[in-house]
């Protein structure tokens, strides 16, 4: 079997990144923005042990202002800088990385199974998690790979420490715990780690662990999590991350039968996938609940027929642990309560079960069997190259199946968004509508539509939208745009003392956007104060110096107050290059050099 090792992971590796392949060229999607894109724990050099007093998705002003997420994932961004050193900010290069971890996560997984079963089931097992389409959101989304670094890490740990050697037991422990801590650190479905070790050992290894030496064992995981759990609470105040969800503790029980049965579709039935925005069923006496207490008890009545079968009560049962923290049991801030790369995590113990029922196809009837398993490795193949080409690729395809196919408004406010950026200000507000009209809650829906609403020349009712936003639950930097936006419609109607207030909000909660310091510096320039304008239009310079358009405004201000060779010596510093694409650049260094030539003469 081992010589047939090279073979088989050239076979995996290659179907994999084939199916994958499309994600070479992507962008950049939704949470990448705010945890990648403009992360600045990412693009600025900082000691390795800062990273771990960090909270994904909080500022040091945030965190200052008792602003939480609750998530904490230091090893994940230590990733992604090592990422910007290498590519810079490319999507491509972060994805790339995504596939690789995928594809080592695959290829740990052969490993596992070729524990138990010989052959072709390893490498059968592997392609069938490495190309299931469900997997494709934790792949291609940048943001999301903490689902597959934290399964990556376990899938390690439970390797060493299920089949350490008896003559060096220290040191397979040692690495099991280190795989154990490491995947911790990248995100808390760690957790479920060492329950499925201690089912593990009940069930597979046939140990009752009444006797003290058998539970010692895990001591060293204990003071592990101990650690982890202490470090966590420190920097979030939290040991698990909050929930802000209106259901309540029955009805989060009742339907964790419902939840199980729809993972357990999405899985066998892998059709209609997409970004899932499901809420729990409307009643409780729900068609929805009969069946998930019905798929349940069939569970539970196939898993007594064949409770002897190491190897499938095993799998679902660590399937079952593994899907804990996603079944809302315990109430998280999650929009949804099923999605795709949540899965990721328990479905590697869930592919165990799955190799054993591969395992007993194949025995008994070989050729007829393969004539089987070939489509469906195919099939998972074409729907993932599918998905990962119209599904995960950029926004505007995500968006746009997101809202037009699946008639999903959860994402209607980011479609218009992507309307505004193309100028189609008519579906921009149409879906803009749809938006706010849906989520009345969300404070960015609102705050974008302002900013529709001021380029319409209707200022007024940007204002109205935005007082209903400044109401609501929203970050730093979501408050930074709401200041900037009420600054675009003072601005609009002429109130520009309110205008330079509004500005002047906004550049405090975010002093790193050159947008907000610029439009400052337009509404000092408006009231004549061109001082404190140049001042605005300076500092916007500073975080973006290859900016053309600040160049040419900066000039102007330097012209109205009369400086004219300040404003000359400031257009010289555009490349030539960028002053021909910019025609208004052009056409004012050509005036200014005439003027200051003349007033020299």
């Amino acid at each position: 079997m081992r010589s047939n090792y090279t073979i088989y992971f050239i076979i995996l590796l290659s179907l994999i990144t084939l199916a994958y392949f499309p994600t070479f060229s992507g962008e950049f999607i939704l949470d990448d923005h705010p945890l990648v894109n403009e992360n600045p724990y990412i693009k600025e050099s900082r000691s390795f042990w800062s990273y771990f007093s960090q909270e994904d998705g909080v500022s040091t002003h945030e965190r200052m202002n008792e602003y939480h997420t609750g998530y904490y994932r230091p090893l994940i961004n230590i990733t992604y800088f090592i990422d910007y050193k290498l590519w810079g900010m490319q999507p491509a290069g972060f994805r790339a990385v995504n596939l690789a971890f995928h594809l080592m996560t695959s290829m740990f997984l052969f490993l596992v199974v070729a524990k138990y079963y010989q052959g072709i089931v390893p490498l059968i097992t592997a392609l069938f998690f490495g190309l299931h389409p469900v997997n494709t959101g934790a792949v291609c989304w940048v943001a999301a790979r903490n689902n597959i670094l934290v399964s990556l890490f376990s899938l390690a740990s439970f390797y060493f420490y299920a089949f350490g050697k008896p003559d060096q037991k220290t040191l397979y422990t040692a690495i099991s715990l280190f795989f154990y801590t490491v995947a911790l650190f990248c995100k808390e479905f760690a957790l479920m780690l060492l329950p499925i070790f201690i089912l593990y050992d009940i069930v597979v290894r046939g140990e009752m662990l009444r006797e003290r030496k058998n539970w010692l064992r895990y001591a060293p995981y204990i003071v592990a999590l101990a650690f982890y759990l202490l470090i966590r609470w420190t920097v979030t105040e939290s040991v698990l991350s909050p929930g802000e969800g209106s259901s309540n503790a029955f009805q989060r029980i009742y339907f964790v039968p419902f939840l199980v049965l729809y993972y357990l579709r999405i899985i066998f039935l892998p059709y209609g996938l997409h970004s899932f925005i499901v809420s729990y069923p409307e009643a409780l006496l729900s068609w929805e609940a009969g069946v998930g207490f019905g798929g349940l008890s069939l569970m539970g009545v196939l898993l007594w027929r064949y409770r002897r079968e190491k190897m499938i009560v095993f799998p679902v049962f660590a399937f079952m642990i593994g899907l804990f923290p996603v079944l809302n049991v315990i109430s998280t801030s999650a929009v949804s309560v099923i999605s795709m790369r949540w899965l990721y995590f328990p479905l590697i113990f869930f592919m165990l079960f799955f190799s054993r029922a591969v395992d007993r196809i194949l025995r008994w009837k070989k050729t007829s069997s393969m004539l089987i398993i070939f489509p469906l490795v195919a099939y998972l193949g074409m729907h993932s190259y599918f998905l990962n080409l119209n599904q995960w690729h950029d926004e505007w395809s995500l968006l746009h199946r997101e809202v037009m196919g699946f008639k999903n408004l959860f994402y209607a406010g980011g479609l218009a968004e992507k309307y505004h950026d193309r100028n189609d200000y008519q579906n921009a507000e149409k879906y803009y509508r749809l938006a706010v009209l849906h989520s009345a809650d969300n404070a960015t829906d609102q705050i974008n539509y302002a900013a529709l609403l001021v380029d319409l020349k209707r200022p007024r009712e940007a204002l109205v939208h935005l007082d209903k936003a400044g109401a609501l639950n929203m970050t730093r930097a979501e408050r930074g745009r709401l200041h900037n936006n009420q600054g675009m419609a003072y601005l609009h109607i002429g109130r520009f003392d309110e205008a330079v207030r509004a500005f002047e909000h906004a550049v405090r909660l975010a002093p790193s956007d050159a947008k907000f310091w610029a439009n400052l510096g337009g509404a000092y320039g408006n009231m004549g104060r061109y001082e404190k304008s140049i001042l605005a239009l300076s500092k916007a310079l500073e975080i973006a110096p290859d900016s053309t358009e600040l160049r040419k405004n900066l000039a102007v201000t330097y012209m109205r107050m009369g400086a004219y060779e300040e404003a000359l010596a400031t257009l010289e510093m555009i490349p030539p290059s960028e002053r021909m694409k910019n025609k208004g650049a052009e056409t004012l260094l050509r005036n200014l050099r005439k003027k200051v030539l003349h007033e020299r003469h």
